[in-house]
């Protein structure tokens, strides 16, 4: 028999108050952001002990990097909908691309579930979303495509 690769080398609990604090800016309040996590939470800090697929959404096609994105699993039942996947992810604006984010072995993530982002519609606690814990390479964003193209993984 042979076994698969663990995924994850380490697994912590931290405080959802401990990340979220440098979020908590008087710029970010002004434009309506609030907290990536629920306040007063456990979440946890992962290290991967093998590479890992993620995806996130973006509007500009030449700016996909960023700190935050989630499994395709978590994104499956939204993939044709612009508008619910932004419900969902608590995000600003709809998002037009999708791009995969290659997570490399032995890097620190926070995975918690998505905090409430009333400003922007999203009302209640809900979905899983995952972060870097330091800025990824430019290079672990690959394959950026729009939306509506279907993406094998993303099927339910």
């Amino acid at each position: 028999e042979v076994k698969a690769p663990r995924m994850l080398l380490k697994v912590e609990q931290i405080s959802s108050n401990k990340v979220n604090k440098p979020f908590i800016t008087d710029k970010a309040i002004a434009d309506g952001y609030r907290p990536p996590y629920p306040a007063n939470r456990s979440i946890r800090k992962i290290t991967t002990a093998r590479g890992i697929k993620f995806y996130r959404l973006h509007t500009i096609f030449k700016k996909p990097e960023g700190g935050f994105f989630a499994t395709a699993k978590e994104m499956a039942p939204f993939k044709d909908d612009p508008v619910a996947l932004r419900l969902h992810f608590g995000l600003r604006y709809e998002p037009i691309y999708i791009t995969e984010v290659n997570v490399p072995a032995n890097t620190e993530l926070y995975v918690g579930r998505i905090g409430k982002q009333e400003s922007f519609g999203k009302m209640k606690d809900a979905g899983f979303q995952y972060q870097s814990v330091k800025r990824l390479l430019p290079d672990s964003f690959t394959n950026t495509n729009p939306l509506q193209q279907s993406i094998p993984e993303l099927t339910i």
